[in-house]
């Protein structure tokens, strides 16, 4: 056995120092999608104008009054807490609002809830007003006064398909110019802090981009359905996502596939 235990360490160290990088092992996690192309029809639920193309969730078309809403098929069992870690990617285009641009409307939400065929409303109800027993984290290109928005360019925290957030924080860059961007959202139940990161590269940001106290015990039961949302009004975009991770337990770290490689858990 020492012998043995000599041979493999050798072997390593000698891949090592030749420029072989040893395999990433797999992490489990509840649902592993790091895109849309291969079996899209048995893991995506889809409502309203969402489909699935091109590799990805196209959410909404750059037309005006759509809703949509796109769940992962399978339920997830959320710990006693709630807990739960996800990272997604998405892009927006085509916006156009009047004659200006650069100020499409109205953008997409992640959503964690209890019903599969659950739809919101069109506009700045962004796909997700009025679902009950819901949490939405709503990435948010327009400017709603109504909804207390603070800038047209920003995430919020909605409980029960309420659109006006219970908090909400500026993104410091623009997250419908076109580009592929990505955002992380962890919650811990042992101490009711939710935290929302937004990045436009694969890296994931040491400190959050809004963290917020908050109870989902209240909120959500322990088998949920998880997905986006999306909506235009008046002013036109288009939503689409990209891949999503989600584990249904708050990882320490959150989820990083910059320096993990993820697979979906057998069931």
């Amino acid at each position: 056995m020492i012998a043995f235990t000599r041979s493999v360490c050798l072997g390593v160290a000698l891949a090592i120092s030749a420029g072989i990088v040893p395999a990433q092992a797999q992490v489990e996690i509840t649902a592993a999608i790091p895109d849309f192309n291969e079996g899209e029809d048995t893991v995506v639920y889809t409502n309203g104008d969402a489909t699935v193309a091109q590799g990805g969730i196209r959410l909404t078309q750059p037309r005006g009054t759509l809703y949509a809403s796109a769940y992962y098929k399978l339920p997830v069992t959320l710990s006693s807490h709630r807990s739960f870690s996800a990272y997604f990617t998405f892009r927006m285009t085509n916006t156009q609002c009047g004659t200006k641009t650069d100020a499409g409307a109205d953008g997409l939400a992640f959503i964690i809830q209890p019903d599969i065929t659950a739809f919101g409303t069109h506009g700045g109800g962004i796909g997700y007003e009025k679902i009950p027993n819901s949490i939405a984290i709503e990435l948010d290109t327009h400017q709603n006064p109504g909804f207390n928005d603070p800038v047209k360019n920003h995430v919020g925290i909605s409980l029960n398909g309420d659109p006006k957030s219970v908090a909400v924080a500026e993104i410091p860059f623009t997250i419908n110019n076109g580009e592929i961007h990505h955002a992380w959202i962890d919650y811990d139940g042992k101490d009711d802090t939710l935290e929302v990161r937004v990045a436009s590269s694969n890296a994931r940001p040491a400190a959050a981009l809004l963290s917020h106290k908050i109870d989902l015990e209240k909120t959500l039961a322990s088998e949920e359905f998880v997905g986006f949302t999306a909506g235009t009004g008046t002013c036109l975009q288009q939503h689409e996502i990209f891949s999503m991770f989600f584990n249904a337990e708050n990882l320490p770290r959150g989820l990083d596939t910059s320096v993990e490689s993820y697979i979906s858990a057998s069931r």
